[in-house]
């Protein structure tokens, strides 16, 4: 391009020197127009009838050559690959297919960027797209004639297309769509060709040169939209970069100034990618705009306000995670020095209520790890007083229902055993037979020594995995926050496990004391007296109707108590033993099955496992599972790797209905459709038909 611009600018002497609206000469106007990007002179070319009748003449009235101050301007595109006019458009129609936000159809505004198709030079929108566009072949409506044999199975060779998306069913394909201005325009210019004299060869010869000059013409359009997709792409990697840089240098001058102000550990704590900000926070990080004054928007101090009292007790959490390491690692040393000695799990002595304010010590106070050593015996001596006094409590609070006096429907055969005694004396039988609870998670009877560490009293936090493992320096994310930091710090350190509860125990004691009176068994008695009621059995006088009895052993009467009638004071009647023989017919029956499910059960502990999942029980099947994937053990050997549990099966033995003749009917089956039926082959007493029922 030629650097002087007297020659180009002044052409006319006698034209007028200045702009009578702008009062600026031509050349300084001209001169400040060079400076101008296409964008920026397509405005100027928009503003008034003057500019615009100046910038589209070649050579006007004012000596000024619009066509050269528009070549001049090209080269000041931010973009480098900035497409060249193509011939078929004005540069004012160019620079407005390339930088407009609009449909050229509806005018429309396209948010979501232009929708340029530079083969047919034309923006439209999704919705007029589908109306400017066919899928249908355009040449078959033309007139007939040798001149379509070229075109005909390749229309796109003259007519410009675009991929579009089609629904067929419930699949997507990509056809090419014709547009049809174009097609209408094609298709008057053969009829045009078609006018006049002349044989059918003449005819044909400009029907085939028409057809021939837009075949050019596309291929020139083809060649061109390449060079636009080009500019296209590098233009949106341009302004996304600037979008991003911008947004950069707001983020950093609001962060500097939160950091001013003492919030510098919060703002290190967003994330290494600020994953932090989101909803309107992110709003107000990322404009695009540039901050105009020094006042921080009041959300965004709240937020980081709120972020700090996250990040204190976040990190007040993990504190009082490393004092319950000391005290596992204590726990453990003093394991290895009394293998025997049952030891309480590190949650009992954190969450114990003297013990407790030791452990959230706020985040100043050190406490080594001689402290846990030197005080670890006398938490243990404080944990088991508390616990056997909490169930002793337990005990009891039940023992006057212990001593109750029986009602006389329980005695018919039994009235004179009655016993009447003060609540506040303890149970004189066996500890091993009175002081056992009923565990409403596992549905078990348990002692009061396998109650201290019974895995079902342990509460497991749902979430604990979700809340447990966050980084906020690297995802920006803090656990929420809950009303015990010592029960969410227990749950982050052991897996899920909180504290000991005994909201799911129910003492058993005042249960088998009634019926073991009922049995005739005297409380006062030694522990192999029990043997003689093994083979006894009862009935819940509760859950009999007429000429029916529900008959069970006592172990069974015991759950059945708490399964049915959540262990209230109940009716039990001693039965024939008649009865109770044919009571005893219906579980030899059931012995093979009592098997099966004694299999099903969780009836092993392991023996490497350390507290509270030492509590854990597996049936066969899966205590091969636990060795193999947890301790890398293929052949556990029993009594080394893993021992029975103390549930018994005698706990398995079915509740029995026994229905009585004056019952026996076609639909006495029906009566009881879930049962098993056992005929008699001999009538004992007044029985003949006994049902195994699943109410256990």
């Amino acid at each position: 391009m030629a650097t002087t611009t007297n020659s180009t600018v002044v052409a006319n002497t006698s034209a007028p020197t200045q702009y009578p609206f702008l009062g600026l000469p031509y050349d300084i106007f001209h001169e400040l127009c060079l400076y101008l990007a296409p964008k920026e002179l397509l405005v100027l070319y928009r503003t008034n009838k003057t500019l615009y009748n100046l910038l589209k003449s070649a050579d006007g009235k004012t000596g000024v050559d619009g066509k050269h101050l528009w070549k001049r301007v090209w080269q000041n595109s931010p973009d480098s690959a900035f497409p060249p006019c193509p011939p078929w458009m004005t540069e004012p129609q160019f620079v407005a297919l390339c930088y407009d936000d609009y449909c050229q159809r509806c005018l429309r505004p396209n948010l979501l960027g232009a929708g340029q198709i530079w083969t047919a030079r034309v923006r439209y929108c999704p919705e007029c797209i589908k109306t400017q566009f066919t899928p249908r072949n355009p040449l078959e409506d033309f007139p007939k004639g040798p001149y379509l044999n070229e075109f005909i199975n390749e229309p796109h060779l003259c007519v410009p297309i675009t991929p579009l998306r089609v629904a067929l069913g419930d699949r997507e394909l990509v056809r090419d769509h014709f547009h049809t201005p174009d097609v209408a325009r094609l298709c008057r210019a053969i009829i045009d060709a078609s006018a006049g004299a002349g044989g059918a060869t003449d005819l044909n010869e400009k029907r085939s040169s028409v057809m021939q000059q837009w075949r050019s013409q596309m291929t020139q359009c083809h060649e061109h939209a390449k060079l636009c997709h080009i500019w296209q792409k590098q233009r949106a990697r341009r302004i996304r970069k600037q979008r991003l840089l911008a947004k950069r240098y707001r983020r950093e001058n609001i962060l500097s100034r939160v950091n001013a102000l003492g919030y510098k550990q919060d703002v290190s704590c967003l994330g290494h990618r600020y994953q932090a900000l989101q909803g309107p926070i992110l709003a107000v990080f990322d404009k695009i705009d540039a901050l105009t004054d020094d006042v921080i928007a009041p959300q965004v101090i709240a937020f980081f306000d709120e972020r700090r009292t996250l990040r204190e007790w976040y990190w007040h959490r993990l504190i009082i995670g490393v004092r319950l390491g000391y005290l596992t690692k204590a726990l453990d040393e003093y394991r290895q020095a009394a293998p025997d000695e049952l030891l309480p799990h590190p949650v009992d002595i954190a969450t114990d209520p003297m013990l407790r304010p030791l452990f959230t010590l706020p985040m100043s106070a050190n406490v080594p790890y001689p402290i846990f050593q030197g005080l670890l015996p006398e938490w243990i001596q404080t944990w088991r007083k508390r616990r056997d006094d909490l169930l002793l409590s337990m005990l009891t609070d039940d023992a006057p229902s212990l001593w109750s006096c029986m009602d006389s429907k329980s005695h018919k055969s039994h009235s004179s055993r009655s016993v009447t005694r003060s609540s506040a004396s303890h149970p004189e039988g066996p500890a091993a037979i009175f002081q056992h609870f009923y565990c409403t998670s596992c549905e078990n009877l348990i002692s009061s020594a396998a109650a201290t560490t019974h895995t079902c009293c342990y509460t497991f936090v749902e979430n604990w995995r979700a809340e447990a493992w966050h980084a906020p320096k690297t995802d920006g994310k803090f656990p929420t926050t809950t009303s015990d930091i010592l029960d969410s710090a227990c749950a982050r350190e052991f897996q899920g496990i909180t504290g000991w509860s005994s909201s799911c125990l129910r003492p058993c004691a005042a249960v088998i004391s009634d019926i073991l009176i009922t049995l005739g068994l005297n409380t006062k008695f030694n522990w192999s007296d029990v043997g003689k009621i093994e083979g006894m059995h009862l009935r819940c006088a509760s859950c009999c109707a007429d000429k029916t009895l529900l008959v069970m052993g006592w172990r069974r009467a015991v759950v059945h108590a708490f399964q049915e009638h959540q262990g209230v004071h109940l009716c039990w009647v001693s039965v024939p033993p008649a009865v109770s023989y044919k009571a005893q017919l219906v579980e030899h029956a059931r012995h093979k099955l009592t098997k099966e499910e004694t299999a099903k059960r969780t009836s092993w502990k392991c023996h490497h496992c350390r507290l509270p999942r030492a509590m854990d029980a597996y049936t066969k099947s899966r205590m091969d599972i636990h060795m193999r994937f947890t301790h890398c053990i293929f052949h556990p050997q029993q009594g080394r790797d893993y021992y029975a549990a103390p549930e018994g099966v005698q706990f398995l033995h079915p509740t029995i209905l026994i229905a009585a003749t004056e019952l026996r009917s076609e639909n006495l089956d029906a009566v009881f459709p879930e049962g098993e039926m056992f005929r008699n082959e001999k009538r004992v007493g007044f029985l003949s038909r006994v049902y195994v029922t699943n109410m256990s």
